[in-house]
């Protein structure tokens, strides 16, 4: 019992000492520089209009006038623990011009829109004023009741519209909102309510505001919000031009405590009473009392909890993997408010709700299963975008640390080239992941069984190669803490409505410091993906996710599984097969048939030597992904391929007991499998 209260004291210490500290970011991005530039090509992070484009080798965005450009990604502005929205913050550079000579357009603002508004993939025009909206205009324009630049707030709902202006008389000496760059902050304090812009002609974030207005987002955007964020460069009578760049943007499940440095207040803070003085004393009494009886509280309830006897499970349940899944999903309720703070966005969903939007589980609405379970095709009204629900199966190889793994580290990722984690569930037994719904489903039915006979053009299975080294260069290098995919293969990459490639199916991953050595691991994953050396070191590390990349790419070049025991034995493993066909100086024969010749020869000839580089028997050879794009993009030489396959201690050969004992477990039902 006193070990209990003991640890009931130190978690209400820590609440009270941590609940200032804003939690971990619910969305969270920065795009607009040159390592992570704007893409607006195929519907990758922008949905861009007619006039909107990129500027190469800056990473900016370009909007000509009555131009939008939208994230892709949907931001949920819900706060779990209370009926407000979450707070933001963003900031970004922009510069407006125009062709006449005047260095002036209209304005440029900063748009979030109802999803209602907008829809990814369906093409048409956009029409903003169907929905609710918060606009913040950086104006130039001068009308007649405003004699210069302002900046500008406005609300537009169903049922009203508002707008909270400032003009020069407030801005800045000096400033001039045209033609050179500008800075600008918006921050968004739930608590408070309270909306403030900053903007400045350098990268030092004023401490007082430009302008400062009450919003509440509940009535903007509803209880449950679920927005688009962006720009929208505004018409003002002549062509205008606008360039954004290097634009961050985070939103936080609870209120921020500050924006900036500066602390907001919305009251002034009683005086707190004189040491040794009767209301001291009370109050010194009244805290240590009411500390005691919620410590004690606490620890009987989890005495409760925690010692009484176990119900007699339902027979469904009665088996042994029942019972381990039951214990698992007490063990994770139990872990829930921890867990709960480090999901970014994602939401947890009810059994119920699941069950409603797939239709109650159907076999109409299943999509595909495999050794974690199976996916089902789903819609959830208040998202407003068709979702997969995967539901792991009662004897399904993800138990509660591969599932935990997932939904803690894949929702916090955010990158376009990797599939969108929306929320999940876990009640009793039923652990479920609900995803963004890939339309074209994975490459792998996409290369090995497509649909009406459909063959993959060429030019989308060289754009689909890119997207995959995009989401491992990102993993690999692109995060302050490395991620390890450790399952990187055909059946784990999905496929958008325009076939743009998403990695997904974190179950595996692990993440760790860029400069921690790696652990000791069981083996897993799938065979044919497996580098050579992990049966024998059990480890795992970017460089085997770089070997399985090189496995894919010859797939998407070939049109043949990584592995196949119906090939002769030397042909089995795919990346054999193409290291024989290079020794015959015959390596462009390798290319898929059904392609019929319809393919750009040097294209072909790059991928397949980079497929070779990749699955090398040595891992210090095998090219990191920034290579491997820079590459494909041609702006870096292909580096020496040998002539034929080179021996190594690790080689397939060697350790062929081992890895056909992987073989066995993983041929698994690939025939229907499409894993999230």
């Amino acid at each position: 019992m006193t070990r209990i209260g003991c640890s009931c004291a130190f978690l209400l210490v820590a609440a009270l000492v941590f609940q200032d500290f804003p939690s971990c970011s619910c969305a969270n991005f920065t795009t607009g520089t040159i390592g992570l530039p704007f893409r607006c090509d195929g519907g990758r992070e922008l949905w861009c209009s007619k006039g909107a484009s990129t500027v190469a080798g800056s990473g900016a965005l370009a909007l000509l006038s009555s131009c939008l450009a939208l994230r892709t990604d949907p931001v949920v502005l819900r706060n779990q623990n209370t009926s407000r929205c979450d707070s933001f913050r963003t900031s970004f550079q922009f510069i407006v011009g125009s062709s006449d000579g005047t260095r002036r357009g209209a304005g440029l603002a900063f748009v979030m829109l109802n999803s209602s508004q907008f829809r990814r993939g369906h093409s048409g025009k956009f029409r903003p004023l169907l929905g609710n909206a918060l606009h913040v205009d950086f104006d130039v324009r001068k009308p007649e009741a405003l004699r210069d630049s302002h900046v500008g707030v406005s609300l537009a709902t169903s049922r009203s519209r508002s707008t909270a202006d400032e003009t020069t008389s407030r801005r800045p000496a000096g400033m001039d909102l045209s033609g050179d760059r500008i800075f600008a902050w918006i921050d968004y304090n739930s608590s408070l309510q309270s909306l403030e812009v900053r903007i400045g002609n350098s990268s030092a974030k004023p401490s007082r505001p430009f302008l400062a207005d009450a919003v509440d987002l509940v009535q903007v955007f509803g209880s449950n919000p679920v927005v688009y964020v962006g720009f929208s460069a505004q018409h003002g009578g002549r062509v205008g031009f606008y360039t954004v760049t290097e634009w961050r943007f985070e939103t936080f499940p609870s209120p921020i405590a500050q924006v900036g440095n500066r602390l907001l207040a919305s009251r002034k803070p009683a005086l707190a009473p004189a040491p040794g003085s009767r209301t001291y004393t009370l109050a010194v009494a009244a805290g240590v009392c009411a500390s005691l009886a919620l410590i004690g509280a606490i620890a009987g309830c989890l005495y409760f909890k925690l010692g009484k006897p176990k119900a007699v499970l339902d027979s469904k349940f009665a088996s042994s993997a029942g019972r381990s899944r039951v214990e698992d999903s007490n063990r994770f309720e139990n872990e829930q408010p921890d867990f709960g703070t480090s999901v970014g966005s994602g939401v947890r969903y009810t059994y119920k709700q699941l069950s409603a939007a797939t239709r109650h589980f159907r076999e109409e609405s299943k999509l595909g299963e495999g050794g974690f379970g199976t996916v089902y095709r789903g819609n959830l009204p208040a998202i407003g975008l068709p979702v997969a629900v995967k539901r792991l199966g009662h004897d399904s190889k993800q138990g509660l640390k591969e599932f935990v793994a997932e939904v803690s580290i894949i929702s916090g990722v955010r990158h376009r080239n990797i599939v969108k984690l929306l929320g999940w569930c876990s009640e009793r037994d039923n652990f479920m992941l609900v995803y963004e719904l890939m339309t074209n489903g994975s490459l792998d039915t996409a290369l090995f069984r497509p649909r009406a006979g459909a063959v993959l053009p060429w030019r989308l299975r060289f754009s689909i190669v890119r997207d995959v080294a995009e989401a491992l260069h990102f993993l690999h290098e692109g995060r302050r803490q490395q991620i390890i995919h450790r399952d990187v293969k055909s059946s784990n990459i999905l496929l958008d409505d325009d076939f743009n490639a998403m990695l997904g199916d974190f179950g595996l991953a692990r993440m760790r410091d860029r400069h921690q050595a790696p652990a000791t691991s069981r083996v897993a994953g799938t065979y044919g993906f497996i580098a050579p050396e992990v049966p024998t070191t059990g480890k795992f590390t970017d460089k085997t996710d770089v070997y399985a990349f090189g496995a894919v790419a010859l797939e998407i070049v070939t049109g043949e599984p990584a592995f196949s025991v119906s090939s002769p034995k030397p042909e089995r493993m795919l990346v054999d097969a193409v290291w024989q066909r290079l020794e015959e100086g015959n390596l462009l024969a390798c290319v898929d048939r059904r392609l019929q010749c319809v393919f750009e020869p040097k294209e072909a000839e790059v991928l397949l030597y980079l497929g070779l580089l990749c699955s090398h028997p040595d891992p210090e050879v095998r090219p990191s992904m920034r290579l491997v794009l820079d590459v494909m993009a041609g702006t870096c030489p292909l580096p020496s391929v040998p002539a034929r396959k080179p021996c190594s201690e690790t080689n397939s050969e060697c350790v062929e007991d081992l890895q056909s004992l992987l073989r066995e477990a993983t041929l698994g039902s690939r025939s229907h499998s499409i894993d999230y």
